[in-house]
């Protein structure tokens, strides 16, 4: 392995702390004072060579931290005026302002889509008599705050009338009158001024095998 460091600054200290041992006694080591003083001079020249490469990047830090800066100070004095220009053109309507400043146009936002239409309706009649529905409804990702409007038809011939508005895919109905034989539930996903396309789901009131009372999809 050399015992000269590979390194440019390790090796231009590594001959400089040797040369006036070296330059002691020439002969000794099987050298001239000549070759020595050549050495002497190129360990210099690069000592100097370094020193000034040392300083360069001093500055060019420094460079680099004044143009960081000054780009950065650029930039707010800048963003302050598009925003300037924006509200201009808000204020006054006029959306020319855009292209004469370069600049584009504002994004218009997209309209938000309408919720889904449910389906898969499940049901449970509950001991008090109650039905309790549940169904799937699969809503746009970015649709959030859906609501389910819920109507009932207990006459085939007769009009839905609203029950209730439900803030889950599920809702239970305690009002069913006496002696309904087919219900028809209307359900229909809401948000804000969207609606969904609605749903039908018949349910057929009975009596089962024990006497009970059931329900089942009609």
């Amino acid at each position: 392995m050399s015992v000269i460091p590979d390194g440019r600054s390790e090796a231009i200290d590594w001959f400089t702390n040797r040369l006036a041992a070296w330059q002691a006694d020439p002969s000794a080591i099987g050298l001239t004072p000549e070759l020595i003083n050549d050495l002497a001079t190129a360990a210099a020249d690069a000592s100097s060579a370094r020193q000034t490469a040392e300083q360069a990047k001093f500055v060019k830090l420094a460079a680099s931290q004044a143009y960081r800066n000054k780009a950065d100070a650029m930039r707010t004095i800048g963003v302050g005026l598009v925003q300037q220009i924006r509200g201009y053109a808000k204020a006054t309507g006029d959306e020319s302002v855009f292209s004469t400043a370069l600049l584009p146009d504002p994004a218009r936002p997209e309209p938000t889509p309408a919720p889904g239409t449910p389906y898969d309706f499940g049901i449970e009649l509950r001991q008090d008599g109650s039905v309790e529905l549940s169904f799937k409804c699969d809503n746009p990702g970015n649709v959030a705050g859906v609501t389910y409007d819920v109507s009932r038809q207990d006459d085939p011939q007769g009009e839905f009338e609203y029950l209730l508005t439900a803030g889950e895919r599920r809702f239970t109905d305690a009002t069913v009158p006496a002696g309904t034989a087919v219900a028809t539930y209307r359900v229909q996903a809401r948000r804000s001024t969207q609606t969904g396309d609605p749903a039908l789901f018949s349910v057929r009131f009975g009596v089962g095998g024990n006497g009970q009372a059931m329900a089942e999809a009609a």
